[in-house]
């Protein structure tokens, strides 16, 4: 919400990539369109036609029984009891300190890696085999010299994760393989950009560098479960009581990513 609370500031993202509001509507409108029953919702100030759309579908009320009978028998899964807040991991029955191949997710995921002010941040994607490939940038436009009129510094990157286990039902360590950089760290070069002369120069993966063990947090960890170090990198993660997306932690550095 906004100072006063009348309105809202909205931060539109579609796949991780931000959007104009009208695009990230429609993105809304043509997934809502195929609820048949509603389980959960969590309003948000984009869903007046998602809210038409629930009238008409059919509400399920269940209790907590009722919900995990439900979905034990949509997985078919007739053990009963189902992984906690966890449901795509793909790799449900993995225990504490047992090593898997990949992560604990079936679809890529984007987190990001910033102070919450200022221009420069690291945004990485990591693949459910445990690759990644990411970029960093931090805009000093203020440097300015002989033929350009600002500074950005700028990295681009991929790598890959190994040794992952499972500390909990929350946590997972695991170690960094690879590390590949596109360009020579220091290297200079100027390009024209919306009509102004931007001087580029080559950094490192600020986030990733200098680390050789990682922790991937899933969502729902209790905040009072994170490191001090951690919860200080996420905007607002001290006055809340739980991770709602998941999270990469740079044990060695310090530094952490989130969905936040």
């Amino acid at each position: 919400p906004n100072a006063d609370y009348t309105g809202w500031n909205a931060d539109c993202k579609v796949n991780g990539a931000s959007v104009t509001e009208d695009v990230f509507q429609a993105e809304l409108d043509a997934l809502s369109v195929k609820i048949s029953t509603v389980l959960l919702y969590n309003q948000s100030p984009f869903d007046d036609r998602v809210e038409e759309i629930m009238i008409d579908a059919e509400h399920a009320y269940m209790t907590y029984d009722e919900a995990i009978a439900y979905l034990n028998g949509v997985n078919g899964n007739s053990q009963g009891g189902v992984d906690s807040g966890n449901a795509d991991s793909g790799n449900d029955t993995q225990v504490a300190g047992q090593t898997q191949a990949g992560m604990p997710f079936d679809t890529e995921q984007m987190l990001s890696f910033s102070s919450g002010v200022g221009g420069w941040g690291t945004a990485i994607k990591i693949s459910p085999d445990g690759t990644f490939t990411g970029d960093y940038h931090d805009s000093d436009m203020g440097d300015s010299g002989e033929g350009y009129e600002a500074t950005i510094y700028t990295c681009k990157f991929s790598g890959s994760f190994k040794n992952i286990q499972k500390v909990d039902d929350y946590t997972y360590r695991m170690e960094l393989d690879t590390l590949n950089i596109e360009d020579t760290v220091g290297n200079e070069w100027i390009e024209e950009m919306e009509g102004s002369n931007v001087r580029f120069i080559a950094a490192g993966p600020y986030g990733i560098e200098g680390g050789q063990t990682f922790e991937l947090y899933l969502p729902g960890k209790p905040v009072s479960a994170l490191s001090e170090e951690y919860v200080m990198w996420v905007y607002g993660l001290s006055e809340r009581t739980a991770l709602s997306g998941y999270g990469l932690y740079n044990v060695e550095m310090e530094e952490g990513f989130s969905q936040e």
